[in-house]
């Protein structure tokens, strides 16, 4: 592991605790859970245990009616009853196990001083176990290698724009430019770069590790990673995906996420070939095209990392490119993409989750197996580190943990109970930590 922690990397981690504290990420008034195993990992048919009561000031209030809703994640409960707390204000509860590997929900609410409060907990049952309900199409290669191969075609045509505003004591940043899929259709990103080094250099007396940020859901700017990583000598890019400059007005891309770009999940969704994440999964392996014509890149240390639609981005990108070395994968979206018409939950976009399958719907399940990141999370062979939350209703766990399941390479898993769809900061230390121990290597 990396030994020297920087100051600023120290400061930035100091500023996000004291910004948890002051935003009260423990409501002074919750619903807390306590179950029988500190892992909430029980067995198959295993009954769960859990500790449960209304809190002020950290203390069980006494003499409350919970409202209990039991049953598989996300789906309909299997069983609703009320527990009437005494004068302890804890009661615990006996639980009906599964016995299928998966993950149960324990959703409980309570009204006090005249508000309702609510709060989940999610139990796994065997979750090593689970195995992913998308299926991979047999065509699944050759439809992703067809598509890169054309967009190899189109030349990268690569473009820097200074950005000294965003500049830091170690590095020097760039919006840059290239072109994705067809001419005309270009990707954005964020470029911090060594003091001293010119992208417009062709030659370089020196060759620096890469790291790709890719990002989260929504439309938004790419102001770059320009602090930790470029202290320690490796080059960042953050990407953008929707072929917009990263450096506009904030107001443009409120504009755009609640008009234009508000529902691009779903945009040609019924065609594998001109479903709107196609250009965005091909350019994963466009943006690495690009960086390995760099000549100052070392293109054997080149790494990815993301949450949400960034873990799933991170993850095409490792199952695509060979020339990603290690990829660090959070609670990735566009897992189990057609789940609900399966039996199971699935994560963001939740495409199914208010459908009835319909012949139309079974064409879009069709599509979604080749979108899946199950499908890619098949293919990697890198190092990588895969965080998910068991409490996360965006990207739950039932479906990020079948595509940690079935990644062949080398692989680490890190679990954070309590989290729903964040990283607390000690996990993202650790995860900038290991994504240096692999590229510096």
């Amino acid at each position: 592991m990396i030994q020297k922690r920087s100051v600023l990397f120290f400061l930035l981690c100091l500023s996000g605790m004291l910004w948890a504290q002051r935003t009260n990420l423990r409501d002074n008034i919750y619903i807390g859970f306590e179950p029988s195993h500190t892992d909430w990992v029980y067995a198959l048919g295993e009954d769960v245990k859990v500790e449960v009561s209304l809190r002020e000031h950290y203390c069980p209030v006494p003499n409350v009616v919970l409202h209990c809703e039991w049953g598989p994640e996300m789906r309909a409960a299997e069983t609703t009853f009320d527990v009437q707390l005494g004068k302890s204000g804890v009661e615990v509860l006996t639980l009906k196990g599964a016995k299928t590997p998966g993950f149960k929900t324990l959703q409980i609410s309570a009204e006090w001083k005249g508000k309702t409060y609510s709060n989940i907990i999610k139990i796994a049952f065997a979750p090593d176990r689970m195995q992913p309900t998308a299926t991979l199409p047999k065509d699944f290669s050759e439809f992703w290698a067809d598509a890169i191969d054309k967009a190899r075609q189109v030349p990268l045509l690569p473009f820097f724009v200074r950005k000294p505003e965003f500049d830091t004591p170690f590095c020097d940043t760039y919006e840059v430019r290239f072109q994705n899929t067809r001419k005309g259709n270009y990707l954005y990103g964020m470029m911090a770069l060594p003091k001293g080094v010119c992208p417009t250099d062709t030659v370089a007396t020196r060759k620096y590790p890469v790291l790709i940020l890719w990002p989260g859901a929504g439309v938004m700017p790419h102001l770059g990673e320009c602090d930790f990583f470029p202290e320690h000598g490796v080059i960042t890019l953050e990407m953008g995906i929707h072929g917009i400059p990263v450096t506009l007005p904030k107001q443009l891309y409120a504009d755009l996420n609640s008009n234009a770009l508000r529902t691009y999940s779903v945009i040609n969704s019924p065609n594998p070939s001109d479903y709107y994440y196609n250009k965005v999964y091909v350019g994963t392996v466009r943006t690495v095209d690009f960086l390995c014509s760099l000549p100052f890149v070392d293109a054997d240390r080149i790494g990815c990392f993301g949450g949400s639609q960034g873990g799933a981005l991170s993850a095409v990108n490792a199952a695509l490119d060979s020339r990603i070395r290690c990829a660090a994968i959070s609670f990735p979206a566009l897992t189990e993409i057609a789940g609900y018409a399966r039996g199971r939950a699935e994560g963001w976009p939740h495409l199914f989750r208010l459908e009835k399958v319909d012949e139309r719907n079974k064409t879009l399940i069709e599509v979604a197996d080749y979108y899946d990141v199950v499908n890619f999370s098949r293919q990697i062979r890198c190092k990588v580190i895969f965080y998910l939350g068991f409490n996360d209703i965006t990207c739950c766990p039932s479906s990020t943990y079948t595509c940690y399941n079935v990644i062949p390479g080398e692989k680490e898993l890190v679990t954070m109970q309590p989290s729903g769809h964040w990283m607390h900061m000690d996990y993202r230390q650790q995860r900038s930590e290991w994504l240096l121990e692999q590229l510096l290597k």
